[in-house]
């Protein structure tokens, strides 16, 4: 069962199969975001996919990063990703109809 479908340019649909959803900085206890910091949570995003869709390549979507006015700490400025982190899978029919869909079908996990 498939949660939305997204039509493509090139005329083909793609589907949303999996969607995980956190919150960029949920476990952050105290401190502030910067560089080095949200370097290493894509790099744990992307483990993550890699390991919940093992068969399926991983793409990362650069996510934007602000730089609040806010003064520097110990670590640099402060440096913010957006409020939710998502992990999703996307499948698409096989590229030729005559093809078995349920052997020959697309997929990519976007971080």
């Amino acid at each position: 069962m498939s949660l939305t479908r997204l039509s493509l340019r090139s005329g083909r649909t793609a589907v949303i199969a999996d969607i995980r959803l956190t919150p960029t900085y949920g476990d952050m206890l105290e401190g502030y975001p910067f560089s080095r910091l949200n370097d290493m949570k894509l790099s744990a995003l992307l483990h993550r996919a890699t390991r919940a869709f093992p068969d399926h390549p991983v793409h990362v979507v650069p996510p934007r990063r602000e730089l609040p006015d806010l003064p520097a700490g110990a670590f640099g400025p402060v440096e913010t990703l957006p409020p939710v982190a998502v992990i999703a899978l996307l499948t698409s029919e096989p590229v030729d109809p005559s093809r078995d869909d349920v052997s020959f079908y697309s997929a990519l996990a976007v971080v």
